[in-house]
């Protein structure tokens, strides 16, 4: 018997029927496409250092704009920004928000353009999260699955090693005898 009929003989016959679901549906999902990422010669973009009203200051990389990454500039050195909002000495708000300026407002005028594109963009991002989700639970069913079939083989008993039987014909007396042993 092969390894394939001994798992087939050792697996219960509803996880081999769910596996063979399982595998054909994650057959038939599309691969994500990835477009690759044709390398430019962009311009080195250099860090624009903002002064906060607390005698720290924001690194930002690049132009000061909804979207760039920005540091936090302290005595101690430069610490990744918390989430929250950032008073400039000029009167300008930023808020932070995974590390990236999420709003600005300046005493002036505020900056409603980066509040609208964020909502336009929401609902997207909604069905996505939702769809990955759902996609999420059906690997995790998958998983524990494919982890239950295995335990199945693992705990079935291993089958008592076959011993080779010894042809005494052709051994001295001394062989025989420790052959016998």
């Amino acid at each position: 018997m092969n390894l394939k009929e001994t798992i087939n003989k050792i697996l219960p016959e509803d996880i081999k029927v769910k596996l063979k679901e399982h595998l054909a549906k994650f057959s038939e999902m599309p691969a994500p496409v990835v477009e690759p990422v044709a390398p430019t010669e962009a311009p080195v973009k250099m860090a624009t250092e903002v002064k906060l009203n607390d005698g720290n200051s924001l690194s930002v990389d690049g132009e000061v704009a909804v979207g760039s990454p920005v540091k936090l500039i302290t005595p101690e050195g430069e610490v990744e920004a918390m989430d929250g909002e950032y008073a400039t000495e000029d009167g300008t708000m930023f808020t932070i928000v995974g590390g990236m300026i999420a709003e600005m407002k300046t005493k002036e005028v505020e900056t409603v353009e980066a509040t609208v594109e964020k909502k336009d963009e929401m609902p997207t991002m909604m069905a996505e999260i939702a769809s990955l989700k759902t996609e999420l639970a059906e690997l995790k069913e998958t998983i524990k699955l494919t982890l239950s079939a295995v335990n199945t083989i693992v705990e079935t008993p291993v089958v008592e090693p076959i011993e080779a039987k010894v042809e005494f014909a052709n051994m001295t007396a001394f062989q025989r005898y420790k052959a016998s042993k």
